[in-house]
């Protein structure tokens, strides 16, 4: 996710990164609160219980790419 606080990522990680992702993007702090409304939401309450809901792009479906992540850089 994008934030003010990751000057710990090299530009270069962070475009390879988003290059590498499923959705060829990074995610943005929109794309959680999306999700949280979401859930707040008379659409979703009262039927969503007990659920997990990763908010990573795919990331966590591409468990190999992302180990392969830092061997290419």
């Amino acid at each position: 996710i994008r934030h003010k606080f990751e000057p710990t990522f090299s530009l270069e990680f962070l475009n390879r990164a988003a290059e590498l992702a499923p959705l060829k993007r990074l995610g943005t702090p929109q794309d959680c609160a999306n999700i949280i409304l979401f859930l707040a939401s008379n659409r979703a309450s009262g039927f969503i219980t007990g659920k997990t809901v990763d908010i990573d792009g795919g990331w966590s479906y591409m468990d190999a790419r992302v180990s392969n992540l830092n061997a290419k850089l």
